[in-house]
C-alpha cells in the first residue's frame, strides 16, 4: 500500500517547517482543547459520511487520533485506518494513547502523500485542510491515492466563519490559515477530477464530501 519513498521533512519550506512545531509544541495538551461536545459533533458529522466495513480509510492531518475511535468503529474493525500527519509530536501521543487498535501512523506532508495511487476508500482531512499551504496540490494529491468512487472530506466541529476567526485571533503562524470560499474549493475539485456530493456549513459543523 504505502511506498518506500518518504518526503523528508528536512525539505519543507519555511512556513511548513514553522507549522511543523506550532503543532509540535501542542502536541502534549492538544486532547485538552476537545471537549464533549465537540466529540458529540464530530459522531454526528461522520454519520454523514458513507464508510464500509471494508473500507481504507486515511485521516489526514490526524493530530493525537481524535477521530480513530469513531473511525475504527465505522470499519466495524474489520477496514484499514491510516493516520497521516506531519508533526512527530502528534503522531508519538497518538500511537500511544491508541496502541489497542491496529492502525497505521505515518509523519509525512499531506501535499505528497507516501501511498500508491488508487489504494483509498475514504479521505477524512478533520480540522487540517486550513493548514495547507497549497490547497489545491494537496487535492490533487488527495485524489490521487483515492479509488474510483472514494470519497474526499472536509470536516470541522464549526462553521468556516468560525474556524477562520479563531485562527486570525490566535494570531503568528496559523492567522491567515482559513477555510476557503466554496467557489475555490470547487476549482480544485474540478482540477483533481472530483465531484461535490453534500455540503454543509452552519452552527452544527462544517462538512463537505466530494467523490472522485
Amino acid at each position: 500500500m504505502c511506498e518506500k519513498k518518504f518526503t523528508s521533512l528536512k525539505y519543507m519550506n519555511p512556513h511548513l517547517k514553522e507549522i511543523c512545531t506550532f503543532f509540535d509544541f501542542h502536541a502534549p495538551k492538544w486532547d485538552t482543547y476537545t471537549d464533549k461536545n465537540t466529540l458529540e459533533k464530530v459522531d454526528k458529522l461522520l454519520k454523514n459520511i458513507n464508510i464500509k466495513p471494508s473500507d481504507t480509510v486515511l485521516d489526514i492531518g490526524c493530530g493525537t487520533g481524535i477521530l480513530v475511535p469513531y473511525l475504527w468503529n465505522r470499519l466495524q474493525q474489520k477496514g484499514i485506518l491510516i493516520e497521516v500527519d506531519i508533526s512527530k509530536e502528534m503522531i508519538w501521543h497518538g500511537k500511544m494513547k491508541h496502541k489497542e487498535i491496529p492502525s497505521y501512523w505515518l509523519i509525512t506532508d499531506a501535499h505528497f502523500l507516501p501511498i500508491k495511487s488508487e489504494e483509498v476508500d475514504v479521505i477524512i482531512c478533520f480540522s487540517i485542510f486550513p493548514h495547507l499551504i497549497n490547497k489545491r496540490q494537496a487535492v490533487v494529491e488527495h485524489s490521487r491515492v483515492l479509488k474510483q468512487g472514494g470519497l474526499w472530506t472536509v470536516c470541522h466541529t464549526k462553521s468556516s466563519k468560525e474556524i477562520n476567526e479563531i485562527h486570525r485571533n490566535i494570531g503568528g503562524v496559523v492567522a491567515n490559515h482559513i477555510i476557503p470560499e466554496l467557489s475555490e474549493i470547487k476549482s480544485f475539485l474540478e482540477e483533481a477530477d472530483l465531484k461535490l456530493i453534500h455540503f454543509q456549513d452552519n452552527d452544527e459543523g462544517y462538512l463537505l464530501i466530494a467523490r472522485r
